[in-house]
Parts: C-alpha cells; structure tokens; sequence
C-alpha cells in the first residue's frame, strides 16, 4: 500500500502561516485485501508494542466505522478506513 502524505502551509492572510495541513491517498483497490475490524478490535501499536482498541470516528456527532483510530502517548493514530486495517497495522 502506498500513502502519500502532503504539508502545506496556510494561505497567506491566515492567522498561523506555520499550521500543516495533511493529505493521504489511497487507490479503491489498496484496502481490498486487508483485515475486516470493527470498533473495539485490538491492534499491535508500531509505536509502543503494546495492544491498543480500535475507536470509531464522528461524522455529525454519531459514530461511524469509515474511519477508525487508536490512541498512543496522547496522540491518535488512523488505523482503518471503511472497516478495512491500513499497511503496516496488525490485529492484536
């Protein structure tokens, strides 16, 4: 799987021309073969090794299993995209 992944700054008259903004692409036929999870699945952290649960994104202030994420040292991470585990994630 490739991700592409863009930083630009803000358009000139913004507040903070130092904020990135990011960008990832994936082809319809990336995720085809990849693990099925659902929310509370468990993933091996590439970060810390340790077994994290899946949480589901909001869209409209209800939760929804297009986008999923794990939370590591305060940060989250995205982890799968319409219930399909993105490359180098792996069920724990």
């Amino acid at each position: 799987m490739k991700i592409s992944v863009s930083f630009t700054k803000k358009q000139r008259g913004r507040k903070d021309l130092n904020e990135k903004k990011y960008y990832m692409a994936i082809g319809n036929d990336e995720l085809q073969d990849k693990p099925v999870v659902h929310e509370g699945d468990k993933i091996i952290c590439p970060h810390c090794r340790k077994i994290h649960p899946l949480e589901c994104a909001l869209q409209n202030g209800v939760k929804t299993e297009i986008m999923m994420f794990y939370s590591c040292r305060k940060k989250s991470y995205l982890a799968a995209i319409e219930n399909k585990l993105l490359g180098g994630l792996k069920k724990g």
